[in-house]
């Protein structure tokens, strides 16, 4: 079928059982489709005003709604828009410019919304101001949102997503079941974000406020979250982790499970860490004022690291640190700068340390076997070292200590 109504004012159509159909209405301003159980069709309505559209079980679909200002599904211009397609299994839209959407696509299966044309899903929603997205069964997604105000997006169930939404001011997104995940949100101000079961991501939140993030069961994350003011993250089961944080002032983090981390925290100002059962740690805190964990410039820090084989921790500048770090193998640690040190290191079988300027400090190495110990400016220093074997120690302008060494068979006091 071909059917062209130029110059109609209003119109309500209904071809219900038609198989294949090409509609063009320019200029018509007012109109209620229903094109249930159609199989292909091509749409052009420029110039509509008002649409409500119903294209349940189409299998194609090309749609072109430039100019139209209200609709169920609408293109350039459009300012409120609610769109159903259920059971559509191709479809091609362009809705540039709506200002309010409600968009429901469940068990779709390709899909390019442009948004911008389905290959699973890409969509492209510049300038939306307001949208709920339910896109549950969606297989494959590459959704850009570029200057969404507000937002709550659920794909449960999708195996592949790439997500773009810079500027939105408020979201709450639900991904269960994604496998796969590159998300983009800068300038987002506040973020509820739930990822159970994503097994790789690529996460940029530039310019974030406030972010509560859920990723259990990922396998992979990469995730930058620059600017990002207070953030409640628990990412339990990761298995590979490259995090990157800077300028965050809040940070509660729980990391249990993850077996390789690569984190970067520069700027933050308060912090709880907890890694336990992490295996390979590299981490970098720069201006960290508080933290479970904290580097360069950090005030006050308590650090629990049961279980990792492998560190290297640098805390220049700390000023009060309480670390514990049973069961650590081998161990490298730099602690220029800290005033107080509270450390305790049952188990680790090789440590070289070195804490220039610090000014108090209590330390147990019990069962370490090598040791170099550096610890010039300390003012009163408790030091017990039971069973080490080999340790060169420097500890001048040591005021006060109290030295128990029972069981070492050889020592360099300079």
């Amino acid at each position: 079928m071909a059917l062209c109504l130029d110059g109609v004012k209003e119109m309500a159509l209904c071809l219900d059982g038609v198989n294949e159909m090409a509609l063009r209405l320019n200029g018509v301003k007012e109109q209620s489709l229903c094109l249930d159980g159609v199989k292909g069709l091509a749409l052009c309505l420029i110039g509509i005003k008002e649409l409500a559209l119903c294209l349940n079980g189409i299998k194609g679909l090309a749609l072109c709604l430039d100019g139209i200002k209200e609709m169920a599904l609408c293109l350039n211009g459009i300012k409120g828009l609610a769109l159903c397609l259920d059971a559509i299994k191709e479809m091609a839209l362009g809705l540039h410019g709506i200002k309010q959407m409600a968009l429901c696509l469940n068990d779709v299966k390709g899909l390019a919304l442009c948004l911008d044309g389905i290959k699973g899903l890409a969509l492209c929603l510049n300038g939306i101001k307001e949208m709920a997205l339910c896109l549950n069964g969606v297989k494959g997604l590459a959704l850009c949102l570029n200057g969404i105000k507000e937002m709550a997006l659920c794909l449960k169930g999708v195996k592949g997503l790439a997500v773009c939404l810079d500027g939105i001011k408020e979201m709450a997104l639900c991904l269960d079941g994604i496998k796969e995940m590159a998300l983009c949100l800068n300038g987002v101000k506040r973020l509820a974000l739930c990822l159970d079961g994503i097994k790789e991501m690529a996460l940029c939140l530039n310019g974030v406020k406030r972010l509560a993030l859920c990723l259990d069961g990922i396998k992979g994350l990469a995730l930058c979250l620059n600017s990002i003011k207070e953030m409640a993250l628990c990412l339990n089961g990761v298995k590979e982790l490259a995090l990157c944080l800077d300028g965050i002032k809040g940070l509660a983090l729980c990391l249990n499970g993850i077996k390789g981390l690569a984190l970067c925290l520069d700027g933050i100002k308060e912090m709880a860490l907890c890694l336990n059962g992490v295996k390979g740690l590299a981490l970098c805190l720069d201006s960290i004022k508080g933290l479970a964990l904290c580097l360069d410039g950090i005030k006050e820090m308590a650090l629990c690291l049961n279980g990792i084989k492998g560190l290297a921790l640098c805390l220049n500048g700390v000023k009060a640190l309480a670390l514990c770090l049973d069961g650590i193998k081998e161990m490298a640690l730099c602690l220029n700068g800290i005033k107080r040190l509270a450390l305790c290191l049952n188990g680790v079988k090789g440590l070289a340390l070195c804490l220039d300027g610090i000014k108090g400090l209590a330390l147990c190495l019990n069962d370490i076997k090598e040791m170099a110990l550096c610890l010039n400016g300390i003012k009163e220093m408790a030091l017990c070292l039971n069973g080490i074997n080999e340790m060169a120690l420097c500890l001048d302008s040591i005021k006060e200590l109290p030295l128990c060494l029972d069981g070492v068979k050889e020592m360099l006091y300079v």
